[in-house]
C-alpha cells in the first residue's frame, strides 16, 4: 500500500470592501451564516441529504433510521458546521488569500487515514447541502 496526497479545501469570494486583517472575522460571520441557514432550514432536500451520508459515511440510506429525520440530519449538520467553524485556528489548515478570493485548505500524505486533524471537518462541511453552503458564500 503506499500514501497518497489527499486534500480538503474550501472558499468564498472576498467582500470588495474589506478592511486588511478582517479575513477571520469574515469567515466566522459566514459560517455563522451557514449555521442560522441550518437551524431554519425546513427540509434539506432528498438529494442533498443522500449526498452527505454517502459522501461521509458511505452509507446514503443512513438517515432514513432515524426516529426524527429531519431533526436528526439538522443535529449533525450543526455540529460539523459548529467543528468547522474552529478550523482557521488550527495550526493544520492553511489560508491562501488571493485576489479575489479566501481558500482555507488542508490535506497531507494518507495511508488510509485522514492526513490532518482538521481534513475530516473540511470534508464534512464541503458535503453539506449546497443550501446551506450557498447561505455562507462556500463553494
Amino acid at each position: 500500500m503506499s500514501a497518497e496526497l489527499i486534500i480538503a479545501v474550501i472558499s468564498y469570494k472576498k467582500p470588495k470592501r474589506m478592511k486588511p486583517g478582517k479575513w477571520a472575522s469574515e469567515f466566522h460571520k459566514r459560517v455563522a451564516r451557514v449555521l442560522k441557514a441550518c437551524e431554519k432550514a425546513k427540509t434539506f432536500g432528498e438529494g442533498g441529504v443522500k449526498a452527505y451520508f454517502d459522501g461521509v459515511y458511505g452509507e446514503p440510506e443512513r438517515h432514513l433510521h432515524f426516529d426524527n429525520p429531519i431533526e436528526e440530519v439538522r443535529a449533525e449538520f450543526l455540529s460539523v458546521i459548529r467543528d468547522f467553524d474552529h478550523c482557521i485556528d488550527y495550526r493544520d489548515t492553511t489560508t491562501l488569500n488571493y485576489p479575489e478570493r479566501f481558500i482555507l485548505l488542508t490535506g497531507g500524505m494518507s495511508w488510509g487515514d485522514a492526513p490532518t486533524d482538521s481534513y475530516s471537518t473540511i470534508d464534512k462541511f464541503q458535503q453539506l447541502p449546497m443550501q446551506l453552503l450557498k447561505a455562507g458564500g462556500f463553494e
